[in-house]
Order: structure tokens, then C-alpha cells, then sequence
């Protein structure tokens, strides 16, 4: 059982450690993840992603939402976007000053099927996999070394691509050039509940 940082009538969350896969997938719907670890809690439906509302890196930690019934998963499913603000905390290696705001496309890089490519050159286009390039804009608040990161997209290592394209690297990201550590500083601290007027925060665990 994964901590409970929170739950009501409709929803439940949880505290993904750095390490664990948020979901399952079809060809191994109960491999070891933090959605199988929550399936006594939540409605089965899809069965490989028990009321999974969705979801973070492996190797970032923090809050997860499920839904406990399929009338709210498919509410939330519809408006994620409107409904939920997601605010996350990372840590970078060096002082290095930032912007404020990022919004370099991001794209699936050719040579590496694991990382994503930040388009800030029309030539980057080229480095991608595939033609689908993504809009993607993170907002950045910097105390020194820390962040306080809100991204109003989802597109997958959206952080870590965007911050390592303005050299700045996340302190344990080796896949971005980021300085080894023993895991991965960057953590989903905070869940905005707009629709529900409700704020679900952790402790930072770095």
C-alpha cells in the first residue's frame, strides 16, 4: 500500500516513490506499479490502469490521482485540463538563471527511442523521430537551485527535455546530461483540484 495524501467520495491519491512505474500495461497488466499497488481502491476499468488519471515518470516521485468509480474517471478524463493544475519541484546541479517561461516544441529524438528533442532551431526538426512535433510550454518560479515547475501540457519528459535545452539539466536526469545522484530530483509536489476548490500537496523528498 502506497501513502494516502488524500481521498473523498470520488478520488484517491497517492505518493509515487522515484523507481516505480505509475501503470501497468496490457501485456503485463499486474507487473508491480503504483496503479496495481491502489487496484483495492479504485474501480477496474481499464483493467491494466485501475481508475488511473494520470501519470509520472518512473523515476519521478510524487502525487498520483486515481478516480474510485467510472463516473469521475471519465469526468476527469475530459477535463483534465481545465480541472487539475499540476506544480512539481526539481532540483538543478549549478546556479544557472532561468526563464520564466519555456515553450520549445518537443519531439521524439531519432537516435535515442528513450529521450524526447526540445525543437529550438527550425534545423532540429530533423533530429526527431517522427513529423509529430508537440507543443509543450512550462512555467518556471526559481529559488536558486530549486524549482517550482507548472506545466499546463503533458508531453511525455516534458520537464526534464525542457530544462536540459536551456542547459539545466535536473540534478540525477544522466539521460538529459544531468550530474549523477542517486535519483532523479524532481518530484510532483502539489495537485490543484480547480473543480473540487481543493489543494493536495506532499513533502518534498530532496
Amino acid at each position: 500500500m502506497l501513502p494516502i495524501v488524500f481521498e473523498n467520495n470520488d478520488l484517491i491519491a497517492c505518493n509515487k516513490p522515484h523507481g516505480l512505474p505509475s501503470g501497468g500495461l496490457p501485456k503485463n497488466p499486474h507487473a508491480h506499479s503504483a496503479s496495481e499497488s491502489m487496484r483495492p481502491y479504485v474501480f477496474h476499468e481499464p483493467a491494466y490502469e485501475p481508475g488511473l488519471l494520470h501519470r509520472l515518470d518512473t523515476a519521478t516521485s510524487g502525487i498520483l490521482l486515481f478516480a474510485k468509480h467510472k463516473q469521475s474517471y471519465e469526468a476527469y478524463r475530459s477535463n483534465w485540463h481545465t480541472w487539475v493544475r499540476k506544480i512539481y519541484c526539481a532540483r538543478i546541479h549549478t546556479m544557472h538563471t532561468l526563464p520564466r517561461e519555456i515553450t520549445y516544441p518537443l519531439g521524439h529524438s531519432r537516435k535515442n527511442q528513450k529521450k524526447m528533442c526540445a525543437l529550438v532551431h527550425e534545423r532540429d526538426q530533423n533530429r526527431m523521430r517522427h513529423a509529430k512535433i508537440q507543443a509543450a510550454r512550462t512555467l518556471i518560479m526559481q529559488h536558486e537551485n530549486d524549482l517550482e515547475i507548472e506545466i499546463t501540457t503533458g508531453v511525455r519528459h516534458q520537464i526534464r527535455c525542457h530544462l536540459a535545452a536551456v542547459d539545466a539539466p535536473i540534478l540525477g536526469d544522466t539521460l538529459y546530461g544531468g550530474a549523477p545522484s542517486s535519483r532523479l530530483h524532481l518530484h510532483a509536489w502539489k495537485l490543484i483540484l480547480l473543480h473540487e476548490g481543493l489543494t493536495i500537496t506532499t513533502e518534498i523528498p530532496f
